[in-house]
């Protein structure tokens, strides 16, 4: 399948666990390179992940991430992708079957569902896979961004793509202040500020916030998820154990990790 076509069907993948993540109110957001992006690029009515990318990076409660995992029976019979790797409750990647590792060269493209951890003690968001901390006041609430492409749904509600609350604050924290300048071979480790814990992307600049009283009221909804606990989790729990968990040679058990930030 050429690129365009891979494209298209992460494109179609993202949107169905959107839709269905909107039946329970659970938001699905842009995260990293694909939040940065839309920042840049995003003009039309639709989410379109970028051509020049081989992931399209969304991100969803860690309290949600079951959801996600449920749906991995029915996202491989509809569109014959696979689990291409999962770690319990921290990331979940789906690709076409038989893509290689990706690198330099390689012209694959995957869906990346990563987990977060809202504290609100600390007021800091936690996404443990890649060790990187941002500011609550950057990140939340989350807001619709724009409708999913070819949205069903069974009530009179519309689902959305959400995005981080404060995303010029964001992306400034993540990428730095210059992040509308695109820079060739640019990686997240890249962005390292003397004294700083590689990993803290916050107060680099500091995100003022002011909220409207339905934003309030978003917020407070987003933060009631915290240390939730969920029915499905155990069902979760129980697909990983059973099909995932002994699972010692990934092909991207090497590219996964190398894609972590390095040290600065």
């Amino acid at each position: 399948m050429d690129i365009y076509n891979l494209v298209r069907k992460g494109e179609e993948i993202a949107t169905y666990i959107a839709m269905e993540l909107h039946k329970v109110g659970a938001p699905v957001t842009l995260l990293y390179g694909s939040a940065l992006h839309e920042y840049r690029n995003g003009t039309g009515n639709c989410v379109h992940p970028y051509f020049h990318e081989d992931d399209f990076d969304i991100g969803v409660f860690k309290e949600h991430f079951h959801y996600v995992v449920s749906l991995i029976d029915e996202i491989e019979e509809r569109f014959s992708w696979k689990v291409d790797y999962i770690k319990q409750d921290l990331i979940l990647s789906f690709a076409p079957p038989g893509q290689g590792p990706k690198t330099e060269e390689s012209k694959g493209f995957q869906i990346d569902v990563y987990s977060f951890e809202a504290d609100p003690r600390n007021g800091l968001v936690s996404f443990r896979w890649d060790k990187v901390r941002v500011a609550s006041d950057a990140f939340f609430p989350l807001l619709k961004h724009k409708q999913v492409f070819a949205s069903e749904t069974h009530d009179s509600t519309i689902p959305f793509f959400y995005m981080p609350f404060n995303l010029p604050c964001y992306l400034a924290n993540m990428y730095g202040e210059d992040y509308m300048t695109p820079k060739k071979g640019f990686k997240l480790g890249n962005n390292c500020l003397e004294g700083v814990h590689r990993g803290d992307r916050f107060n680099h600049p500091h995100c003022n916030t002011s909220l409207s009283v339905s934003q309030q009221c978003e917020f407070d909804r987003q933060m009631s998820f915290a240390n939730k606990s969920y029915e499905g989790q155990s069902v979760a729990d129980e697909i990983f154990h059973t099909r995932y968990a002994g699972i010692k040679k990934l092909k991207i058990k090497q590219t996964k990790k190398a894609a972590r930030l390095p040290s600065c």
